[in-house]
Order: structure tokens, then sequence, then C-alpha cells
């Protein structure tokens, strides 16, 4: 899938849509607290949580200063995703599959 910032802006927004979901207590029906490595009643938990049941890549401001040539230059994720910025933390971005890209713009939403 070629990506356009009519795209991108979409996704952002269905993103932003869940995490302001998450954030007011929704579950999502596809986690079970078990899943989880922290506080099942912590939102910031639950959407990491989310995100890693979704194979959506978490990438924190370490990650990059750690890891980014390595990621670009040997990761499959960065050329088979879609970045955004985390809706739950600024400072961090998003590496949404595309395969999950096409069904979230195909629903309107993330399951």
């Amino acid at each position: 899938m070629k990506h356009n910032r009519d795209i991108v802006d979409r996704i952002k927004a269905i993103f932003d849509e869940s995490w302001r979901k998450v954030s007011r207590g929704f579950f999502p029906p596809c986690l079970t607290p078990e899943e989880l490595i922290g506080d099942p009643s912590e939102p910031d938990w639950v959407w990491i949580g989310f995100m890693n049941r979704r194979d959506v890549l978490v990438i924190t401001s370490d990650d990059l200063l750690e890891s980014f040539p390595d990621m670009v230059n040997f990761g499959h994720s960065v050329k088979d995703s879609l970045c955004i910025v985390n809706p739950q933390d600024e400072d961090e971005f998003l590496l949404v599959p595309n395969d999950l890209v096409e069904k979230c713009l195909a629903m309107g939403g993330l399951a």
C-alpha cells in the first residue's frame, strides 16, 4: 500500500479515537488482563497491550537514539508500516503494519 497524507491523517484519527476510548476505561475485547505486563486498570498499560496485540510497534525516544540506523537499515517493520505519533505519548511513535492500516481504513476504526 502506498501511503499519502490523507491515509496518514485518517489512521492518526482512528488511533486518536481508540486512545480516547482506552483512556476513558474501555478494555478492548481482544485482550485479556493476563496478557498485560502492567496493571489492567491503568489505561497506559491497556494501550500498550492493545498495540502489542495488534502487532503495532511502540517506538520510544530511547529506541530512536539507540537503534535508529538498525531499524531503518535492517528492520522490515519500518518499510512495511505507516508511522504516526503515539496518541498516548506524543514523544513516541507507532509503527502500524500495512495490513492493519488497510483493515482500519476498510472498517473505519481499530477493532
